[in-house]
This record gives C-alpha cells, sequence and structure tokens, in this order.
C-alpha cells in the first residue's frame, strides 16, 4: 500500500502517517516493514519510543542485523538516537564486536556518548578488551575515561588497560631496539 501511495505521488494526511508508523512498529523486524519505517523515518514521522524500542527488541531476537543496521543508520542520521533501547544498543555492540566490526561499535558509542547515554560494565570490557587487540589504544583509552565518568569502571576495565598499556610498551621497546 505504502509503494502504491508512494508511486502514485498522492498526499496523506500527516496524522495517518503518525499512525501508520507507529503500527509498522507492531510487526516482527520483517524486511519490508522496516525498509518502510526507515523510509517514513528519514522523511521525518517518528514512532512512539516504546513500540520502536518493541520493535528492536524482536529485531535484536531474531537476529535481524542487517534490517536493525538499516534502521540504525537512518535513526543516526535523523539525530534520533534516544529512540534506541540500551537493551537493543548493548546487543548491536556485542554483534559488532563478534563480527569484527569494531569501528561501527565504536561509532555507535560515540554517538551514545554524544547523547549522554551508555550501555553496562560488560559491554564496555567488551568493546574495550576488542579495541586492544587491534591495538586502538587510543580509542579504549576515551572509552574508559568515558567509563570513569559514568561510573561504569570494574576491576575488568583496569586490568585490561593496565595489560593494554604494558604491551604497548613492550612493543614500543622492541621498536627501539631494533
Amino acid at each position: 500500500m505504502h509503494k502504491m501511495i508512494s508511486s502514485m505521488g498522492s498526499m496523506v494526511d500527516d496524522a495517518c502517517y503518525d499512525s501508520f508508523v507507529n503500527v509498522l512498529c507492531k510487526y516482527e523486524a520483517l524486511s519490508e516493514e522496516t525498509q518502510i519505517l526507515g523510509d517514513l523515518i528519514s522523511r521525518g514521522y517518528t514512532p512512539h519510543g516504546r513500540e520502536f524500542s518493541e520493535l528492536l527488541a524482536s529485531g535484536c531476537r531474531w537476529r535481524r542485523w542487517r534490517e536493525l543496521e538499516d534502521l540504525l543508520h537512518t535513526i543516526l542520521n535523523k539525530g534520533l538516537l534516544t529512540l534506541l533501547d540500551l537493551s537493543c544498543c548493548i546487543e548491536l555492540v556485542e554483534h559488532y564486536c563478534t563480527t569484527q566490526r569494531i569501528h561501527k561499535a565504536v561509532t555507535l558509542h560515540y554517538q551514545m556518548e554524544a547523547s549522554n547515554m551508555a550501555i553496562d560494565k560488560r559491554t564496555y570490557v567488551l568493546l574495550i578488551e576488542n579495541l586492544l587487540k587491534e591495538e586502538d589504544i587510543e580509542t579504549a583509552s576515551r572509552i574508559f575515561q568515558y567509563m570513569k565518568g559514568k561510573g561504569l569502571l570494574s576491576s575488568t576495565s583496569f586490568l585490561l588497560m593496565i595489560r593494554g598499556l604494558c604491551r604497548l610498551r613492550v612493543m614500543r621497546k622492541g621498536d627501539e631496539a631494533s
């Protein structure tokens, strides 16, 4: 129906689109519905937070990462990060870390930081651990400092950073000896 209305260039009352956006959020994160939802969000129609969070949670449960990533991209471009449920952000960061796409996890973190949002300690530890594996001490340190500001530091995060900094120091000494 949405495709037909769009292709005909018909004008529809904004209230109808607002309702339509919220109805789409009640579907189980199906590909076509999430594409339509992303299109409507990019046009300026914003779903209610609760319904949108339920849609994202459903997408995470069903592991529909591609659809979620497309919606996330649209949400970030529109500056609507606060629509995201933190549990969905946690699952996305974990997904990015386990699929070796750390840069996407860091991008999401920076967007959350700009909105004064934070994920949980366990997920931050996973992110820092992966950054240190990639030898990105600078980004790991920045995220560590953000965790400190949010009161999310743990003994594990301290140990990871100390180990990462020591490894960097050892590598520098090895480079100087060469």
